[in-house]
This record gives structure tokens, C-alpha cells and sequence, in this order.
């Protein structure tokens, strides 16, 4: 896992996707959605077995957590409650993008060890 990468790629997507976007509610709600995607990439910074895969599970559990609170204690109006959800897609998005990217490196070093193991016994 390239810690620093992946934090760059999440901040990267989010952050163009704020600035493109006319609806103010949207803006917000990216805004808190990558403060919250960041503090969970940044909790597992050192634990280079935590992959994409789970990375997301945890953030989709912070963001079901906000959601929830939002709820409970009544802030935010329905656009913003909207905007959280739609917001949420695109974090969904971004990480699904590094859990292929993720796959298609260890299936490469797969291959890349097989061959080196056929070499070796040739």
C-alpha cells in the first residue's frame, strides 16, 4: 500500500468534484466526506496489511455514522442530507478505483513471481 498515494488520489477526486460542482449543498457535504475518508486513511497509516477493500468498509462506516448523527441531533437540512449521500457514492468511487488498482498490482507481482519461479527451475 502507498499511504501517500492513495491519500493524494482520495483528496484528488473529492476535492475536483467540489470544485466542479454548482450545487452548494454537494460542495459541503464533499468537503466533510473527504475530512472523514482522510482521518481513516490517516488512522491506518501504519498498518501496511489494511488494504483498499477494508479501507473503504471503514470509511462507508464513518459516513453511516455522520449520516446517523446528522439524524439524531437534527442538523443540516435535506439538500444537505442529499448531498451527504451522493457524496458518499463518489468516495465509494474512488476507492473502488484503488481496490482494482490494488488487485491488478498484486496479480501482476503474481505473475511476475511465477515467471521468475520458471525461470529459475528451467
Amino acid at each position: 500500500m502507498d499511504y501517500e498515494a492513495w491519500r493524494e488520489r482520495v483528496i484528488g477526486y473529492l476535492d475536483r468534484h467540489r470544485r466542479e460542482t454548482d450545487d452548494p449543498a454537494l460542495a459541503r457535504a464533499l468537503q466533510r466526506l473527504t475530512s472523514i475518508a482522510v482521518w481513516v486513511l490517516d488512522q491506518n497509516r501504519y498498518k501496511p496489511h489494511v488494504g483498499a477493500a477494508e479501507l473503504r468498509e471503514q470509511v462507508v462506516q464513518e459516513i453511516n455514522s455522520y449520516l446517523k448523527k446528522m439524524y439524531i441531533d437534527g442538523f443540516g437540512d435535506r439538500a444537505l442530507h442529499d448531498a451527504v449521500l451522493r457524496g458518499a457514492e463518489l468516495v465509494d468511487e474512488v476507492f473502488e478505483q484503488l481496490i482494482l488498482e490494488e488487485r491488478t498490482a498484486a496479480q501482476g507481482g503474481a505473475r511476475r513471481a511465477a515467471a521468475a519461479e520458471a525461470g529459475a527451475e528451467s
